[in-house]
């Protein structure tokens, strides 16, 4: 793989875990999140710090969906993931137009251009997670979430310069998000 060949030649996995507490059944869902390193991080890191203190919007840390979020067991997920990864070398990312939709999620995003190792890597994981995905995979990196007017979005894009930035996707974050089931009567 050119470029690549100082790197291990694996992807690690980060397994992470958000808790809330009164609950008696937690169903756990999880994200799969590519990180992003070297200065491309950082410059990800700096907009979404100085956007969410501006319009006084979540802050959030830099990362690209590779898959979406899946319901499923600890031990199964974390088997899956594995043999998923066990297929994956490290590869080359470039980031591609800052871009807005009109999502919370999606206010204000990077879109990473797709390369064949980039989507077989999301097919890896969808295939091991047995995942019926019926929507288009569209890699990015939010910046902002927010309900923002359609001119600040525009604006904001204009503002972030990141276009043509590369990075090496070589950590895979697995997100453990525990969603409660307030008990009858603590609320």
């Amino acid at each position: 793989m050119s470029g690549v060949s100082n790197i291990k030649n694996y992807i690690r996995i980060i397994v992470v875990t958000g808790l809330s507490f009164f609950y008696n059944e937690l169903m756990r869902k999880y994200g799969f999140w590519i990180i992003p390193e070297n200065e491309v991080y950082d410059e990800m890191q700096e907009a979404i710090t100085k956007y969410s203190s501006k319009y006084k919007t979540p802050s959030f840390k830099p990362h690209m969906t590779i898959h979406t979020v899946v319901s499923s067991t600890d031990e199964r997920v974390v088997k899956d993931t594995k043999k998923a990864v066990a297929k994956i070398n490290p590869f080359k990312l470039t980031v591609g137009n800052i871009e807005f939709s009109t999502t919370f999620f999606q206010c204000v995003f990077a879109r990473i251009n797709t390369n064949a190792n980039l989507m077989n890597a999301h097919l890896a994981l969808r295939e091991h997670l047995k995942y019926k995905d019926k929507h288009v995979y569209m890699p990015h990196a939010s910046l902002v979430y927010g309900d923002l007017d359609m001119e600040t979005r525009e604006k904001i894009c204009s503002e972030i310069k990141l276009k043509g930035k590369e990075f090496t996707a070589n950590t895979l974050l697995l997100y453990v998000q525990i969603q409660v089931t307030p008990m009858s009567g603590m609320l």
